[in-house]
């Protein structure tokens, strides 16, 4: 038996096959993993498995734990303990307790100086992890907490593992692992100071200064921070050209002694000598061997000051560039000099850094963010600031909606409002994609510079725009001291500041209107793109463009991109089918090929044999922090408890689409709330609406959204109440299909009633959806009619399911819906012969008369039928 936590949720028996559970089955069970052989309470399982635990939570749960003992393999180690439940898990069983034990085996052996011994079992333990914990469930309260602690214990261990690679001398490899990490983690410093590492043990200095351009650049951007000491000090080694050596973490060892272990300074690690050194050093240098023992020729004294007294108060450049050329360690000079000239302040910093490998003090450093970036009375970056990610180079179609929002953000002639273009749609369809790409299109149509924020819509707490403004202002050159407290005060100070140049300010991932609005600027010059999952019809003068699900063909192109043309060639059947499964959501596809590039033995077919599992679908797609589970969870966390009912509901249909009043139905609600409780699911992307040709509103899943709300079903609606539920909506339809025909014949005298309950839909809807047009009605339901006749079977309601396949048969000969026609009598007529209801064996055999699908030799009572196998009345009725 195994059990596998660290990524979607898995148990196989002792025989290796899988064993199905659904979502609520998967949480209860990663509960107990996380914990396992320590009691869990029901209190705090019920508190981890819902956000509003409904009344009947803790017999759910009771429920739950019962299904896992009857269909898992270590049922008999599932124990009620003291009010609480314990499962009982030896570590080769469990992947999350084989991670502990070699995370503890490799620090172990790193500690001992084992390193190759350290490496193999870090090596294990990494092995373990194929995605985020639990990926494929829905958790809150303290399991939540312990998910989060689990993913930095695996950041630590990755970093570990950097550590022992470096001192292994295999910095490619570092490089190969941090870069990732530093992109998913860009606030970690530590990371980004193995990376530099790496790259200088790589002979790669060039890219170890430009990683701690990017650490420092985030640092400042993101938390209004300097690098620290540790990372500043590998810079000043890396400038100065000196070999690097890592150092232990924590976790893994002591920090190594300033001396090496012969004690001789010179060999020291350069990050440990102190700057007194450093500078004695470079005296001795520039002296001769005796003067290292001597006092300093340049360090400044009283002459040296009065000097710069005079700089500081007389006009030009002579006076610190004199003392810099006499003692290029004085930092006051340097000071002065960076004020007086700013353009030269990479030559004064480097006269500092460059020979002596010394960082400036704490007022230089200070002046030198003014000048690069910082407070806005010093000079401003030179070309403008540009925070935009990195453009998509594998940008796939979406030609007609690029050249819109390139249109939209340059207009041209003299255009009065701001420029402003909103990209809306689903979560993964790629609105923050094409945001990015035409942002780089249209980047020297701004020249003075392009702001970039991730607004986090989609989170539980969005950014705050006051947040938002005082990253911006920092970015433009305002110092964190001069940025104002409030929200009106930033925003004023944001747009005197975008008033004197051309801007571009990107907005990504917004929640609404009210968290864009003090984020605009004031002046034509500028532009402005949003993102957001909900159409900001709100804002002024605004250009929407709604992203579509992308076509077959730019779906098999990025397909191709991603897996290799010659590997889509190679079995284009399975790439079609590849496609089809994802359902033209550009992050599922982009999922699919990263999962078949990082196995490149795999066949395609197996990856579609295991999307064709609707069940396991999500599942598969996904890859490390990259999935489209999350991605769907988003909206659906941020509905309202009816809206998330609704949401579940409407997943047990299998109707391609639906109107209002089968919500009503479905929750036993007026028309008008159900209508309400939809817009707000269309709000959020998990539904589209769209009219018919009548000027009905019809409503439709994502296949890959519909997969999501059943997980969500099956894991927080209990059996009976999805069942009941569905019974209403197929009663609706009945009730409606019946009113239809009533409508076009004058008259139900046609019709075989059966003895099933019928829907009493409101009077006011049927009036609206069937009495004013019956036939326009029948064309918007006829699938709708199939899909419930079909699900009327599968329920086991055969009364219903003959009844409405009877009614609906003059509805499809009016419209000449033969298809449709003969589907629904033959899926009744096996119905009624497998429940034996005579009742029903009748009705559909008469009603089959005129189906020119089927040869019925003789109507009347008694004679044979083929299609009945014998008289009507024999089957065991009357």
């Amino acid at each position: 038996m195994t059990i596998k936590v660290l990524g979607p949720v898995q148990v196989c028996g002792a025989d290796g096959r899988p064993v199905h559970l659904n979502g609520k089955q998967r949480a209860v069970l990663a509960a107990l993993v996380i914990n396992a052989n320590t009691r869990v309470s029901k209190e705090r399982l019920v508190k981890a498995l819902w956000d509003t635990p409904p009344a009947s939570a803790v017999h759910n749960l009771h429920t739950y734990i019962a299904q896992l003992r009857r269909v898992a393999p270590f049922g008999s180690r599932l124990l009620t303990k003291e009010h609480g439940y314990l499962l009982e898990a030896d570590v080769a069983e469990v992947d999350f307790l084989q991670f502990e034990e070699a995370i503890g085996a490799a620090r172990s052996h790193a500690a001992q100086d084992e390193l190759h011994a350290a490496d193999r079992q870090f090596h294990r333990a990494l092995a373990l992890w194929r995605g985020r914990p639990a990926e494929d469930t829905w958790l809150a309260g303290f399991l939540a907490a312990q998910i989060t602690g689990l993913e930095e214990r695996l950041a630590i261990a990755r970093l570990d593992w950097a550590e022992t690679k470096l001192a292994l001398g295999r910095p490619k490899e570092v490089i190969e692992d941090l870069r990732p990490f530093v992109a998913e983690q860009p606030m970690n410093e530590h990371a980004w100071w193995l990376l530099m590492l790496g790259y200088a043990r790589a002979g790669q200095r060039d890219k170890a200064l430009e990683s701690f351009r990017r650490a420092r650049s985030v640092l400042v951007d993101e938390l209004g921070v300097e690098p620290g000491e540790e990372l500043q000090q590998l810079h000043v080694a890396v400038l100065a050209g000196t070999e690097p050596t890592a150092r232990r973490a924590s976790p893994m060892g002591q920090a190594p002694p300033e001396l090496n272990s012969s004690g001789d300074a010179e060999e020291a690690d350069p990050l440990t000598i102190d700057q007194e050194t450093r500078l004695a050093r470079f005296a001795a240098e520039k002296g001769g061997p005796e003067s290292a023992a001597a006092p300093l020729e340049g360090v400044p004294g009283r002459g040296t000051q009065d000097r710069l007294d005079r700089a500081e108060t007389t006009p030009g450049l002579g006076h610190p560039q004199e003392v810099i050329g006499d003692q290029p360690w004085e930092e006051r000079a340097g000071d002065l000099l960076m004020l007086a000239l700013a353009q030269e302040e990479q030559r004064a910093r480097g006269v500092l850094v460059e020979e002596p490998g010394v960082e400036p003090g704490r007022d230089p450093r200070r002046l030198r963010v003014a000048v690069m970036g910082g407070e806005p009375d010093r000079a401003p970056l030179e070309g403008g600031v540009c925070q935009l990610p990195a453009d998509i180079a594998d940008f796939v179609g979406r030609q007609g909606e690029l050249a819109a929002a390139v249109e939209a953000l340059c207009p041209g002639g003299d255009q009065t409002p701001l420029p402003l273009c909103v990209v809306s749609g689903q979560g993964g369809i790629g609105k923050s994609t094409l945001a990015v790409h035409a942002a780089h299109q249209v980047r020297p149509e701004f020249p003075d510079g392009q702001l970039y924020v991730n607004l986090r819509g989609g989170d539980a707490r969005p950014v705050d725009p006051e947040e938002a403004l005082g990253r911006f202002l920092r970015a433009l050159g305002v110092a964190g001291t001069a940025i104002p407290a409030g929200l009106d005060q930033r925003a004023e100070l944001y747009r005197s500041i975008l008033a004197k140049g051309r801007y571009l300010v990107v907005l990504d991932d917004a929640a609404d209107e009210s968290q864009i609005q003090p984020l605009l600027p004031g002046t034509p010059e500028c532009a402005v793109l949003v993102t957001a999952r909900r159409r900001l019809t709100a804002l002024p003068a605004a250009r929407l463009i709604d992203l579509p699900v992308m076509p077959p063909g730019d779906s098999l192109e990025l397909l191709r991109g991603l897996i290799g043309a010659e590997r889509a060639a190679g079995a284009p059947a399975d790439a079609d089918l590849l496609v089809q499964w994802c359902g033209g959501l550009p992050l599922a596809v982009r999922i699919a090929g990263i999962r078949l590039a990082a196995r490149p033995h795999w066949a395609l077919a197996q990856l579609v044999t295991r999307l064709s599992d609707t069940r396991d679908r999500l599942s598969q797609l996904s890859h490390g922090s990259q999935t489209v589970r999350a991605s769907l969870a988003v909206g659906y966390h941020r509905l309202t408890a009816p809206a998330r009912r609704l949401f579940r509901l409407l997943s047990t249909l299998e109707a391609p689409d639906f109107a209002a009043w089968v919500a009503a139905a479905l929750l036993d609600l007026p028309d008008a709330e159900a209508e309400d409780l939809l817009e707000e699911l269309v709000d959020v992307r998990l539904l589209d609406a769209r009219r018919d040709p009548s000027g009905r509103t019809r409503f439709r899943f994502h296949d890959l959204t519909r997969v999501y709300a059943r997980e969500c079903a099956e894991a927080d609606e209990r059996e009976h109440e999805r069942d009941a539920a569905l019974r209403r909506a197929l009663s609706a339809w009945l009730a409606l299909t019946r009113q239809a025909h009533i409508r076009l014949c004058g008259g139900d005298h046609r019709l075989a009633h059966g003895r099933g309950p019928l829907g009493s839909p409101e009077a006011k809807a049927v009036d609206r959806h069937v009495r004013r047009d019956p036939l326009d009605w029948v064309d918007a339901e006829r699938a709708g009619i199939v899909a419930a006749v079909r699900q009327s079977a599968a329920l086991g309601v055969g009364p219903l399911c003959w009844e409405l396949a009877s009614t609906a048969m003059h509805l499809f000969e009016t419209r000449g819906l033969y298809d449709e026609w003969h589907t629904t009598h033959e899926i009744a007529l096996r119905c009624a012969r497998a429940t034996g209801d005579v009742r029903g064996q009748a009705a559909e055999g008469l009603s089959r008369a005129g189906d020119p699908g089927t040869e019925v030799t003789v109507l009347r009572w008694g004679r044979p039928d083929p299609l009945l196998g014998g008289p009507l009345g024999d089957s065991g009725g009357s």
